[in-house]
């Protein structure tokens, strides 16, 4: 049996076809990742994998549960900032 799925008439590299045999004795399946995976894809095609309406469903419910969500500023201005900070100290 060929481990490595290929085109009919196509020969695999031998590493290729190595790296799949010892890549299928090292898997295993871990139960809370397929749970997790299992949990994503569920979500993911209530929205039809739209990630803009996935986002706007994660927006909305930071805001129903009331907690302050933190907001960073770009990082453009962060690093603006920090070179004005840095002038300012050097001033001194």
């Amino acid at each position: 049996m060929n481990p490595v799925a290929t085109a009919p008439g196509s020969d695999p590299s031998p590493y290729l076809g190595v790296f799949c045999i010892w890549e299928a004795k090292m898997m295993w399946k871990d139960e809370i990742v397929e749970e997790v995976r299992r949990a994503r894809d569920e979500y993911a095609a209530k929205f039809n994998y739209d990630i803009a309406a996935m986002c706007a469903d994660i927006r909305r419910r930071q805001q129903l549960n009331g907690r302050n969500v933190v907001k960073q500023s770009p990082l453009l201005n962060n690093q603006a900032d920090t070179a004005e900070q840095s002038k300012e100290l050097s001033a001194d």
